[in-house]
């Protein structure tokens, strides 16, 4: 079965890195893939179009596929175009294996993997 838990949280200026504007913490648990990626796309874009930086947990993530790795890669290209922060603060080690075989490693934070 494929499973996909996706949370958003607002960050306070003083728990976020320092970063002007509106902050958004996603959290993504269980499997990110082709049945799951369009959820996780569709969240991100949200975030994106209310001018939201975004940091992504994907610590609880079991197991991602190239799918997967699009919308980390679409959210990217959106902020930077945006002049905003796309950044990954936590990432299961199927993540950073799958991430760590593309050019989509620059975007976990090594001091915080899980």
């Amino acid at each position: 079965m494929f499973t996909l838990t996706i949370t958003t949280h607002p960050v306070s200026a003083s728990s976020a890195a320092p970063v002007h504007g509106r902050h958004a913490l996603v959290v993504v648990s269980g499997e990110l893939d082709v049945a799951t990626a369009p959820r996780l796309q569709a969240v991100l874009r949200d975030c994106a179009e209310r001018g939201e930086h975004i940091s992504m947990d994907l610590g609880r993530v079991r197991f991602i596929d190239g799918a997967g790795l699009r919308p980390l890669a679409d959210a990217d290209t959106r902020a930077r175009r945006q002049g905003r922060r796309f950044t990954i603060v936590s990432a299961a080690r199927p993540v950073r294996r799958v991430m760590g075989l593309t050019d989509l490693r620059h975007l976990v934070q090594p001091a915080v993997t899980t």
